[in-house]
């Protein structure tokens, strides 16, 4: 929780911090190929996480007694499920660091923000094995702070660095969000070689902070394999995740290939040749573009979403570039 984390909720309102996630249509800037493409999974999953983080904060400390939020203590939950629990979570989602919620499960959490309540029946338990008193100074206090935050960005940079190897196995140069859960159920379809001795390949959020640095400590001897393709490869929505953006990179990079592929064949070469999209916009009458989908205009690649991706992908084959006049 950072230091600018309020120390309320801003209102009941069930919609409770869902203003970010609003989604605007699409924009009338004449120039998209200048504008940023889609925020990347990071950007959208880490304030979800905060928020979702200072929810449970909220209302723990709301069942302690505590006016302003408080960390909660999730291994204690975790010990004691009868004596500790919560109530209100949506179906299917139980109790755990924001850090191990995909995105499609920190948005229901937050939906069902008003319903969620935290159940201490007995009190005690939360302060059983530890050694300091109750009313702890501000600097043990912030010292555990340190420590979770830690914590937190180990995690961060595992997971970063996971993504970015997995990238690397299927071929491309961005990082891709690993589909932990398939692999899992697809043994030996990745091989995930260089671990440190006595830690397994799985979610970062799972790791204490001695694992997570004795992984970093190792970063350029891991390396991802993909030994054979299998459903999934590429992540896909699920209730776990509802992240598509491995497999928008992926087939981003395929649409670039094409178009480099289709613009060598008009300038007569047998190469690919990178289009030059400003150049064409600049001048519209300069190339031609034939056999894109009907309701897909000819424009630089990565401002298309995953579905003209997609379908342009499907019309390949019909795809042509003709050039008119020399671009100058």
């Amino acid at each position: 929780m950072t230091d600018s984390m309020p120390g309320h909720l801003p209102s009941e309102d069930s919609g409770y911090g869902m203003e970010m996630l609003t989604e605007k249509g699409p924009s009338e800037d004449p120039r998209p190929e200048e504008r940023p493409t889609e925020d990347s999974h990071g950007d959208v999953i880490r304030p979800l996480r905060k928020q979702v983080e200072l929810l449970f904060n909220t209302r723990y400390a709301k069942a302690i007694g505590i006016s302003e939020p408080v960390k909660v203590p999730y291994s204690k939950f975790l010990m004691y499920p009868e004596e500790l629990f919560v109530v209100g979570l949506p179906e299917g989602i139980s109790l755990r660091r924001p850090n191990c919620f995909g995105i499609a499960k920190l948005r229901k959490i937050l939906e069902a923000s008003n319903s969620i309540q935290f159940v201490i029946k007995r009190p005690e338990l939360l302060t059983e094995g530890v050694k300091e008193p109750i009313a702890d100074s501000q600097e043990n206090y912030d010292a555990r702070l340190s420590r979770i935050d830690i914590a937190n960005t180990l995690r961060e940079q595992v997971q970063d660095l996971f993504n970015k190897k997995y990238g690397e196995a299927l071929g491309i140069k961005y990082p891709v969000q690993v589909p932990y859960k398939r692999i899992k159920s697809n043994p030996g379809s990745v091989i995930i070689e260089g671990l440190p001795p006595g830690i397994p390949f799985r979610k970062p959020c799972t790791f204490g902070s001695q694992n997570l640095e004795r992984i970093l400590a190792v970063a350029d001897k891991i390396k991802f394999t993909v030994t054979r393709p299998f459903q999934g490869l590429i992540p896909k929505p699920d209730e776990d995740d509802a992240n598509r953006l491995g497999e928008k990179v992926i087939l981003r990079e395929q649409v670039k290939e094409l178009f480099n592929e289709k613009y060598g064949e008009a300038l007569g070469l047998n190469r690919p040749v990178l289009v030059p999209y400003k150049l064409i916009r600049d001048s519209p009458d300069a190339v031609e573009v034939t056999g894109l989908p009907d309701d897909i205009p000819f424009r630089n690649p990565n401002t298309y979403d995953i579905h003209r991706l997609e379908k342009i992908l499907k019309a390949r084959e019909h795809v042509r570039m003709v050039i008119i006049n020399q671009l100058q």
